[in-house]
């Protein structure tokens, strides 16, 4: 009830804090009369969904995450960076990545207020397909710069793998586990 009274302004008496706590005690004990499901059920009931968290989980981790990330510091050398500064780069990379995972992500307050305002309001599908285009365009443009191995093709890779793993980190990174 505290918890809930907060999000309406910290009143524990507020009717609508009093409503929403009825309405959720009611459909504890409704789902406790009702008695245990099996996942055949589960499956006929909420299919659709199932198929939703299923396919972005698939998704997450077949958009070229892994590859980037394990084999960032190979794929900075093949651009044109030697050794340290391979390593340097993926250094680089990795700050990014994590920082990119601030804004739809819930740790701390200002993390949480940041994931209300971007998911709440722009919706996971919307950020999901920004995400994927965005992803899709750098990965691409990384191979095809590595292809042609130009003078600044190095630094060219590194700002799409940086492109690339911050817009993981913003869409697919963080909120598929949150889609159901």
């Amino acid at each position: 009830m505290i918890v809930i009274a907060m999000l309406h302004g910290g009143d524990v008496t507020s009717p609508v804090a009093r409503d929403e706590y009825r309405d959720i005690k009611r459909n504890i004990l409704m789902q406790r009369a009702e008695g245990e499901r099996s996942y055949s059920e589960m499956f006929r009931r909420y299919r659709k969904r199932l198929l939703i968290a299923m396919s972005s989980q698939a998704f997450a981790q077949l958009n070229g995450i892994n590859v980037i990330s394990y084999y960032a510091p190979l794929v900075f050398e093949q651009a044109g960076w030697v050794g340290r500064d391979a390593i340097l780069m993926t250094g680089i990379n990795g700050i990014v990545y994590v920082l990119s995972t601030i804004p739809p992500y819930r740790v701390s307050l200002l993390q949480l207020i940041c994931r209300w305002y971007l998911v709440d309001r722009w919706g996971r599908r919307r950020i999901l397909i920004s995400g994927g285009i965005v992803m899709a365009i750098a990965l691409s443009l990384i191979s095809y710069f590595i292809y042609l191995n130009l003078t600044w093709t190095p630094q060219l890779v590194v700002l799409f793998v940086i492109i690339f793993n911050a817009f993981f980190g913003y869409s697919w990174g963080t909120l598929c586990h949150n889609i159901c």
